[in-house]
């Protein structure tokens, strides 16, 4: 694996989503103690299992004392994703070993969504399973490196926009409903022949060496805040 500079990640993805704070480091390093209200949704997790789920409630934690809150439990919803504690919305990721949160407030976030991915886990048939004709025919002239690259960035981004939809509207969004197209120069999302009803989002990537990072997100009603990367 290469090394990834995970101070320098947390604040790039810091200043490129204003507002958000991040925590990424190995899971190894995020093993703080449970909260009561989290325990039993951590009871009857294999270890490892066990050890992704108290990174993710680690980090996010930091991630509340980075934006000036006090530790508070994110118990599971029924769903399986986290509860965010009132006032607060974020998402969580995990490689096999490295766990990534980010976290706003909801007078400035509605919703958000993170992933990170190996670029050398994505196989040629995976994305050819998991892209939309659309995402595929815009890879079709790619070298196989660079192939693999952009197929890994738009399955993060699938993975992201799942978390970020599902927390926004309470209801799936199957990878091949929606489409992305990407602008390399911005490094953002576009996302291709959207639905009248779907949310107007904010998207962009990282790579980072071997690794990509894709956050999604919706700024909430009345922030002020001039980003130009709103997907219109």
């Amino acid at each position: 694996m290469k090394t990834l500079d995970l101070p320098r990640v947390e604040k790039l993805l810091e200043e490129r989503v204003p507002g958000a704070r991040c925590i990424l480091r190995p899971i190894t390093h995020l093993q703080a103690p449970l909260l009561p209200e989290e325990r039993l949704a951590a009871a009857l997790l294999t270890p490892p299992k066990k050890a992704e789920f108290v990174a993710g409630r680690t980090a996010a934690r930091m991630a509340m004392k980075k934006l000036g809150h006090p530790p508070r439990g994110i118990p599971k919803k029924e769903s399986g994703e986290p509860l965010w504690p009132h006032g607060l919305v974020g998402s969580i990721s995990h490689t096999k070993d490295l766990c990534l949160c980010v976290m706003g407030e909801t007078q400035r976030f509605r919703s958000i969504g993170i992933d990170i991915e190996n670029i050398r886990r994505m196989k040629k048939e995976i994305a050819h399973r998991v892209l939309t004709s659309s995402e595929k025919e815009s890879l079709s002239n790619l070298p196989p490196p660079l192939f693999l690259q952009h197929a890994t960035i738009l399955f993060s981004a699938k993975e992201a926009y799942f978390k970020f939809y599902f927390s926004l509207t309470g209801r799936p969004a199957r990878f091949h409903e929606f489409s992305f197209r990407l602008h390399p120069d911005k490094k953002r999302l576009v996302q291709l022949h959207p639905a009248p009803s779907s949310p107007v989002f904010n998207g962009i990537y990282e790579v980072l060496k071997e690794w990509v990072v894709v956050t999604v997100w919706e700024e909430s009603v009345g922030d002020g805040c001039n980003n130009l990367l709103r997907n219109r």
